[in-house]
Formats: C-alpha cells, structure tokens, sequence
C-alpha cells in the first residue's frame, strides 16, 4: 500500500463505537420501518384508513436510514438529518408521554454519535 493510500484510509478510518452506533441507528429504522409497514398492511387488509402518524414515522424511518448511509460516507449533512430526526422525535415522544427511560436512551444515543462525529468534522464533506 502506497503512503497515499495508507494517509487516505486513516482519515477515513471509523472506531468501533462510531461502527457500533450507525449499527444501531440502522437496526432501529430497519425494525421500526419493518413494523410500521406491517402495522400498514394489516390495517389496509381491514379495510381501515392509514393515519397521517404511521405514514410519518414510516418516512422518519427511512430518513434515519439515509442520514445512517450520509454519515456512512462521511457527510455532515447526515448528522445534521439524524440531530432534526431526533429532536423531532424526542418532542414527539414527550407530547405523547413516552416512558422517562426510553426517551433518556434515546438523547443519551444522539448524544453518543455527536461526540464520536466530533473528531472526525473537520474533515467531513458537507
């Protein structure tokens, strides 16, 4: 490997815990979007409307996949993407009286990504 390949990999170099929280953020928007899809099937199956909620969290779902694939490949738009989802989300949870705990895990995994990002900023592309 030649010294510019090597210099190029370890800007581009991704710890474990940054591996580790896009694994996460990618399995909870697989496991969401794959409930809410089925929660849409059965609910078209009865003949029911969709409410505006489920197409929303549907969309939220898919959005987190994308700013996953963003960060992924080092954009910062991606953080900026998952940082409105969540805030979004975390008002959402709040207004609907979601448990103290679940809401907690969720700021404190925002919160995880954003400082793991932290070191890598300056050298992310918009």
């Amino acid at each position: 490997m030649s010294g510019t390949e090597q210099a190029t990999n370890n800007e581009h170099r991704r710890g474990i815990s940054l591996v580790a929280i896009l694994v996460i953020y990618t399995l909870g928007a697989i496991t969401a979007g794959t409930l809410l899809v089925s929660d849409w099937i059965d609910r078209a199956d009865h003949g029911q409307d969709v409410p505006v909620v489920l197409v929303l969290s549907l969309a939220s779902a898919v959005l987190q996949l994308v700013s996953v694939i963003a960060l992924w490949n080092w954009r910062k738009w991606g953080l900026y993407l998952i940082g409105l989802l969540v805030a979004v989300g975390l008002a959402l949870d709040i207004a609907h009286e979601t448990p103290a705990l679940l809401v907690s895990l969720k700021i404190v995994l925002a919160g995880a990504l954003a400082f793991i990002v932290v070191p890598y900023w300056e050298r992310m592309p918009d």
